[in-house]
């Protein structure tokens, strides 16, 4: 299935889709927002953004990968993401 964000910047895609998750206006989600604090954001939602950006982007990413230690704000998860594209 292709996804509707596959032509997007990395950043876009992020904030787009975790507005879609969190149903909040993309314009409340900053790149310093805390995902589980500020954007109250679980470990499915962050299973759901990445599976996005899997489709989007032709990634693979194992949940193993994802630590919530390190991903904590919008742009640690964009940094993860950009960081599965160089990969």
């Amino acid at each position: 299935m292709k996804s509707k964000y596959k032509d997007l910047p990395v950043e876009e895609m992020v904030v787009k889709v975790l507005a879609d998750i969190i149903q909040k206006p993309d314009i409340e989600i900053k790149g310093t927002s805390n995902l589980r604090d500020d954007l109250e954001v679980d470990s499915l939602d962050t299973i759901e953004l990445l599976m996005e950006a899997e489709d989007a982007y032709g990634l693979e990413v194992d949940a193993s990968e994802i630590d919530p230690d390190v991903i904590v704000t919008v742009d640690d998860m964009i940094a993860f993401v950009k960081g599965k594209m160089e990969n």
